[in-house]
């Protein structure tokens, strides 16, 4: 059976947040003031996604 990874962190506070001048400003908040968590797995993941796309792109417009 597999195991499940529990998240390194444990979160502190859920901002909601509507624009991006908006997010911006409740990370930096948060960096600031020393309660930004940062889940690594989800990052990760969302880094590997975000690389494949630009693969994708790539050589699509490369045909």
């Amino acid at each position: 059976m597999e195991d499940k990874v529990q998240p390194e962190y444990k979160a502190t506070q859920v901002v909601e947040v509507g624009s991006t001048e908006e997010r911006v400003r409740a990370l930096r908040e948060a960096y600031l003031n020393g309660t930004l968590a940062v889940d690594s797995a989800k990052l990760a993941q969302k880094m590997l996604s975000f690389e494949r796309e630009l693969d994708r792109q790539y050589h699509n417009d490369s045909k």
